[in-house]
């Protein structure tokens, strides 16, 4: 009886230390992979607001992002974290584009 619980705690123990290992893989995925998307945005919407205006690079270089970020995300899809930042920054750029197209 003693060994099997001893066995249980060995097993619940080697559980528990590779979800923490797992656990700094999806952090520096998400960290790396939200500054890719900030690098991309600054690159894009300079490129794009610089040829076609305000207004419209604006539009334009938010929906090169929403295509870019579902590259990533196909690219990425082992991360969990990486895919968590994914999704939020495609929810967060969908309502700035729904809020740009009314006005």
């Amino acid at each position: 009886m003693l060994e099997d619980m001893l066995d249980s705690y060995q097993r619940a123990q080697e559980a528990a230390s590779g979800a923490f290992q797992s656990l700094g893989v999806m952090l520096w995925g998400s960290v790396f992979t939200l500054v890719a998307l900030l690098a991309a945005r600054f690159l894009l919407r300079a490129f794009f607001v610089s040829w076609l205006g305000q207004k419209n690079g604006s539009f334009v270089s938010g929906l090169a992002e929403l295509v870019l970020s579902a590259v990533i995300l196909a690219a990425s899809c082992i991360n969990p974290g990486a895919v968590l930042v994914v999704l939020g920054w495609n929810a967060a750029l969908a309502k700035q584009l729904m809020i740009s197209l009314k006005s």
